[in-house]
């Protein structure tokens, strides 16, 4: 349904300190002229509350050392976007792994399957399964590894062929 503004501002505001690429990010990146964006003096009221906005968002990126001041403005990153495009990704996995596995989630062991450091083969247990996106088109099991570390794994199978917890 419709949305009053002061929802909308409230929204947008939380929106800016985010770890992971947001509509603020897509506008800042829409600003930018190679890299550096620079404002005007804001005019209107919208406009104000547009410029505290990135403002905020880019004391955000500051702190994450993915946008610094510049004589010029502000200098975004050039790996901005796909270093907050992982970041939202591992914070999905953690809320799902968080949410399936319980008590005996452990953020310091967790692993994604699917990264570059992944091993040819995980030998393990199953601890949990669920939705790997919003729509649970895909899934991905919670794996106990044997080496020590607990997994993240996207699978093509259906919700009824998922192993059950406990299966090796």
């Amino acid at each position: 349904g419709e949305r009053r503004d002061l929802d909308i501002a409230n929204a947008r505001m939380r929106e800016a300190t985010k770890e992971r690429f947001t509509s603020i990010d897509r506008e800042l990146q829409e600003l930018s002229a190679d890299g550096v964006v620079n404002f005007s003096e804001p005019k209107t009221v919208y406009y104000r509350f547009r410029m505290k906005l990135f403002m905020a968002r880019l004391r955000t990126l500051e702190k994450m050392e993915l946008a610094s001041r510049d004589r010029d403005g502000w200098r975004l990153s050039p790996a901005m976007e796909k270093t907050l495009r992982q970041a939202g990704r591992r914070g999905d996995i953690i809320r799902s792994m968080e949410h399936v596995v319980g008590e005996k989630f452990s953020l310091h062991n967790l692993r994604d399957y699917s990264g570059e450091t992944a091993p040819l083969r995980l030998i393990g247990c199953v601890i949990g399964s669920g939705g790997a996106d919003d729509v649970h088109e895909r899934r991905f099991l919670g794996v106990d590894g044997a080496d020590g570390h607990q997994w993240h794994v996207e699978i093509d199978l259906k919700p009824g062929a998922m192993p059950p917890d406990g299966a090796v």
